[in-house]
């Protein structure tokens, strides 16, 4: 995840399409019972936005600056770790979680490359560990972590200048039951658009693509059924996986994946299922999902003439296993 900045960037600034009716639930939270509610403020270009945080180490609400009325900010981001819904007066959309970032995870080295701690200080009446970060000039030059929440980055700083900066930390925070549900009051899903396609046919281009860590893989070995192909970058594909192999509960049919793009690096850590790189200038997979949120499914049924195109967030857990369970 990069840093606070430009996850929230990209909240402000995306806008939220809609997606399916019936969020997944809240998942049993298994990080720390303390909620703590962290304050700051970010520095984007000339402009300074507040946010406050609500989080219990798995679970974590953003909130936003509240209207002339008080009222709370009808931008709104809620995650139970798995699942995220992101809404603006707009509607609402689901994604996968971000994935956690502090140090010693795996997102760590990607946010803040040759990452050293160089010492402690203190921020906002906390201890924070201090990291320098070898990284590009559009990423972040040093990262503060909350010595005790190790989740929370207290700073960021990129470019010169200070991009995120904690103001407050309050710990053993009291909330509603219901303050992490997926479905904020009053908002409405629209239920998902599946389309019918036709996936590439036996000679044609994209028939046959190049598996990541060598060989290839016979596309219409799974597009003829039973089978669900799963289309879309390497760090959408991961949390799609996990999400269908936890809601098939040991019933999943034969699964693979297609990079929809050549762009990106080469992927540093294996899959846990076939998983083929498209070439450029194939673009026939990404085509496939186009007017779709990434990433895409194809569930492919056994002697089907068509497969099932749905983007994989837009379906509740409830209505992801139904679909997985239609493949066979």
């Amino acid at each position: 995840m990069k840093a606070a900045k430009y996850l929230v960037l990209l909240l402000v600034a995306s806008g939220c399409t809609s997606v399916q009716a019936t969020p997944t639930p809240s998942a049993t939270p298994t990080g720390s019972s303390r909620i703590i509610r962290v304050t700051g403020t970010v520095k984007a270009e000339g402009s300074v936005i507040e946010m406050v945080t609500v989080t219990d180490g798995t679970r974590s609400r953003m909130l936003y600056p509240a209207g002339e009325d008080g009222a709370e900010s009808k931008l709104v981001n809620v995650s139970d770790g798995t699942t995220q819904v992101t809404c603006d007066s707009a509607g609402c959309r689901r994604d996968a979680a971000a994935e956690p970032s502090g140090p010693g995870t795996p997102a760590f080295e990607t946010q803040c490359p040759q990452a050293k701690q160089t010492g402690t200080t203190q921020i906002a009446g906390r201890t924070a560990t201090v990291w320098s970060c070898a990284g590009d000039e559009g990423g972040p030059s040093e990262l503060l972590f909350d010595a005790e929440f190790s989740s929370v980055q207290m700073k960021g700083t990129s470019a010169g200048y200070v991009s995120w900066e904690v103001t407050s930390v309050e710990t053993n925070v009291t909330v509603p039951s219901d303050f992490f549900a997926l479905e904020p009051p009053g908002r409405k899903f629209v239920p998902a658009r599946p389309k019918q396609v036709k996936p590439p046919k036996p000679g044609q281009r994209g028939a046959v693509l190049q598996k990541v860590g060598g060989g290839q893989l016979q596309m219409t070995d799974y597009t003829k059924g039973p089978a669900v192909v799963v289309i879309g970058g390497e760090t959408q594909l991961r949390p799609a996986f996990a999400r269908m192999q936890r809601v098939a509960d040991g019933k999943l049919p034969t699964l693979v994946g297609v990079l929809h793009t050549s762009s990106d690096p080469a992927p540093t850590k294996p899959f846990d299922v076939p998983v083929a790189q498209m070439e450029d200038p194939d673009v026939v997979w990404e085509k496939i999902g186009e007017g779709q949120n990434w990433p895409v499914a194809l569930f492919c049924r056994a002697k089907a003439a068509t497969c099932t195109s749905i983007a994989v967030w837009d379906l509740s857990d409830a209505e992801l296993t139904a679909q997985l369970a239609k493949v066979g």
